[in-house]
C-alpha cells in the first residue's frame, strides 16, 4: 500500500505543471475573447455615438479626396491630350493643310473632348468642320504621352461637315503637306502616288461615330451631298471597313429623301466590297429625265471592287407621269457596271392594261433608251374620251440623248374590234409620237366592213382629241375624203 501511495503521490506531483499550463492557456483565451468582445462593443458603441452629421462630413471628405484625385488626373490627361494633339498634328504627313481644335479636355477613362475642330486644305478650302466631338484614346497612352497604331479607338462627331475627294482608283485624294498655304499647289507638280491618303503599314482599328453630319463627296465628275447622316464606320483587322449609315435628304448627281448603306469592304488590295444600298424617293429629274418628279425607290447590292463596282438590285415607282402617258405600280430589276445601268424585267400598268419594259441608262452621260410593250390598254383612258372603245396593244420607245440632246417618245399601236362614236370597226393601227405635250398619231388605218379609213395625223392636245383629214380606201384602190 505504501508503494502504491508513493507512486500515486509522485504522479500527482508530475501532473501539476501540466494542469497549471492548461489552466493558464484557457484563462488567457477566455480573457482574449473577452477583450476582443469588449473592444468590438466599444467601437460599435463609438460608431453609434457618431451623429448623422459626422457621417455626412466623413462622406464629404472622402468624396472631396476622390474628386481631387480625379481632377488632378483629368487635368494631367487634358494637358497630355493637348500636347499629343498638337505634336502629332505638326508631325503628321497624311493630312494636307492645317488641323486645329479648341477646348481640348480629357478624362481618366481615355475620352478626349474637343470643340470647333477644323481641317483646311492648303488652298484654304474647308474640308472638315466639327462643332463638337469626342476621341476615345487608350488611357495609358494619354498618361504616358505615347501613341501607336491603335492609340485612337473611337472618333465621335456631332453636327459635322466632312468633304471627301476620291481619285480614279477610289483613294482619298489628299495632297501631302509639302508646301505652305501661300504657295499654289498644282496637281501636275505632285506625284500621282502622293495624291491619295498615305498610311504606311496596317490601318488603325478605329470606329467613327456620326451624329447629324453632312457628308460631301466627289469622284470623277460625280458629286454627292448627304444630309443628316447618322451611323458608324469601323475598321476591323486593320484592313476591313464596316459601314452602317443612314441619311436624310441627299443631292448632287442624284437627289432623293433618304438613304441607307450597310456592308463591308476591304481597304487594301483589290478593295473588294459587299454593300447593301437603299435609296428612298429618288427624283428621276435629277438623273436627266426632264420634268419627272415621281419618287422612285432603288435597292441594290454592291459587289466587285470600289474602283469597278457591280450593283444588282430592284426599283419601284407607284406612279410615273411622262407627258400624257401615265404608268402605275412599276417594278423591275437592274444591273450597274462601268456607269451603265441596264433595266430588266420591268412591269407595271398603263391605261388599264399592263406592260413589260427593258432599257439602259448611262449615269455620267445621262442618256437613256427604254422600250415598253403594252397590252390590253383601254383606248378610252388613253384618249381621255368615251367616244372610242377598244383594247390596244402599244409599243413605246423613250430616247434621250443627254442634257443637250433630244428627248423623244414614239411608237406604234394596234387594236382589235371596237367602236368609235358607236360606229363599229374591225381594227385600228398606226404610229404616234409624244413631244412638247402633244400626242400625235400618224399613218392611222381603221379597218371596217365598208373599207379602210386612213388619216395622216390627228392629235391629243391638253387632253382633247383633234382630228385631221380622213380618207376611205375602198376595195377598188380609190381614196375618198370623208372629213
Amino acid at each position: 500500500m505504501r508503494i502504491s501511495k508513493g507512486i500515486a503521490d509522485a504522479g500527482d506531483r508530475s501532473a501539476v505543471p501540466l494542469l497549471l499550463v492548461a489552466g493558464s492557456s484557457a484563462w488567457c483565451y477566455t480573457e482574449l475573447r473577452k477583450f476582443r468582445s469588449e473592444r468590438g462593443d466599444y467601437m460599435l458603441q463609438a460608431i453609434r455615438r457618431l451623429s448623422k452629421t459626422h457621417l455626412a462630413m466623413l462622406a464629404v471628405c472622402l468624396l472631396a479626396v476622390g474628386g481631387a484625385v480625379y481632377f488632378f488626373l483629368a487635368q494631367r490627361a487634358s494637358r497630355h491630350a493637348a500636347e499629343l494633339f498638337n505634336y502629332y498634328m505638326a508631325k503628321q504627313q497624311v493630312l494636307a493643310g492645317s488641323v486645329t481644335a479648341e477646348e481640348l479636355r480629357a478624362d481618366i477613362w481615355g475620352n478626349v473632348y474637343f470643340k470647333n475642330l477644323t481641317w483646311d486644305s492648303p488652298e484654304h478650302e474647308r474640308l472638315v468642320d466639327v462643332p463638337e466631338g469626342r476621341i476615345k484614346i487608350k488611357p495609358k497612352d494619354i498618361i504616358l504621352r505615347i501613341a501607336g497604331i491603335d492609340t485612337v479607338q473611337e472618333v465621335e462627331l456631332s453636327g459635322a461637315y466632312i468633304h471627301l475627294g476620291f481619285d480614279d482608283k477610289m483613294r482619298l485624294d489628299i495632297l501631302q503637306n509639302k508646301k505652305t498655304a501661300e504657295e499654289s499647289i498644282l496637281p501636275d507638280e505632285v506625284p500621282m502616288e502622293k495624291r491619295h491618303l498615305q498610311i504606311k503599314g496596317r490601318l488603325p482599328n478605329i470606329k467613327l461615330i456620326l451624329h447629324d453630319t453632312v457628308l460631301s463627296a466627289e469622284y470623277k465628275k460625280r458629286h454627292f451631298i448627304l444630309n443628316d447622316v447618322d451611323g458608324t464606320a469601323q475598321i476591323h483587322e486593320h484592313q476591313r471597313l464596316e459601314l452602317h449609315l443612314a441619311a436624310g435628304r441627299y443631292g448632287g448627281s442624284i437627289a432623293g429623301k433618304g438613304l441607307n448603306i450597310d456592308g463591308t469592304c476591304d481597304l487594301q488590295g483589290e478593295q473588294k466590297a459587299n454593300i447593301n444600298i437603299c435609296l428612298y424617293d429618288v427624283i428621276p429629274d435629277s438623273l436627266g429625265m426632264r420634268n419627272v418628279k415621281d419618287a422612285m425607290t432603288v435597292t441594290g447590292q454592291m459587289t466587285g471592287s470600289l474602283r469597278k463596282p457591280l450593283i444588282d438590285g430592284a426599283l419601284a415607282l407607284k406612279e410615273l407621269h411622262l407627258n400624257d402617258l401615265y404608268f402605275t405600280n412599276i417594278n423591275g430589276t437592274y444591273h450597274y457596271e462601268n456607269a451603265l445601268i441596264t433595266f430588266q424585267d420591268v412591269t407595271g400598268s398603263i391605261f388599264g392594261g399592263t406592260f413589260d419594259a427593258i432599257g439602259l441608262y448611262h449615269f455620267d452621260k445621262r442618256y437613256y433608251k427604254i422600250d415598253v410593250d403594252g397590252k390590253n390598254l383601254m383606248a378610252s383612258l388613253a384618249a381621255k374620251s368615251s367616244k372610242i372603245n377598244t383594247s390596244v396593244a402599244l409599243k413605246i420607245k423613250f430616247r434621250n440623248e443627254g442634257p443637250k440632246g433630244n428627248n423623244l417618245v414614239y411608237g406604234s399601236f394596234s387594236t382589235g374590234k371596237g367602236t368609235y362614236l358607236l360606229v363599229p370597226f374591225l381594227s385600228l393601227r398606226g404610229s404616234f409620237s409624244d413631244q412638247s405635250g402633244e400626242l400625235a398619231f400618224s399613218n392611222v388605218e381603221i379597218e371596217t366592213k365598208v373599207g379602210t379609213f386612213e388619216s395622216d395625223v390627228f392629235k391629243i392636245v391638253d387632253g382633247r382629241l383633234q382630228m385631221g383629214e380622213i380618207f376611205l380606201a375602198n376595195g377598188e384602190g380609190r381614196r375618198i375624203r370623208v372629213r
